[in-house]
């Protein structure tokens, strides 16, 4: 089994954050899990991905409905004033 790493540089591509703000959350024992090999940090990319996949925020299923019928009718009044406070 290969296992695939990325460098905080790399990693801070990926997410077009700094690779400071990467340093920042090693600190404060944020963010992924990494590897610290000497100077070198590495990130697993199944643990990126986990990651990845628990920050995904979802709208409630009802919110989707609602701003999906929006959009296939066409109807932007209706959108607009959903939005509205």
């Amino acid at each position: 089994m290969k296992i695939f790493h990325l460098t905080s540089e790399d990693l801070a591509v990926r997410w077009d954050i700094k690779e400071s703000t990467l340093g920042q959350w090693r600190w404060f024992g944020k963010g992924p899990p990494f590897l610290k090999l000497g100077t070198l940090v590495l990130y697993r990319m199944k643990d990126i991905e986990k990651f990845e996949d628990l920050a995904m925020q979802y709208l409630k299923d009802n919110q989707n409905d609602e701003v999906f019928s929006c959009i296939r009718l066409g109807n932007k009044e209706e959108e607009q004033n959903r939005m509205s406070p």
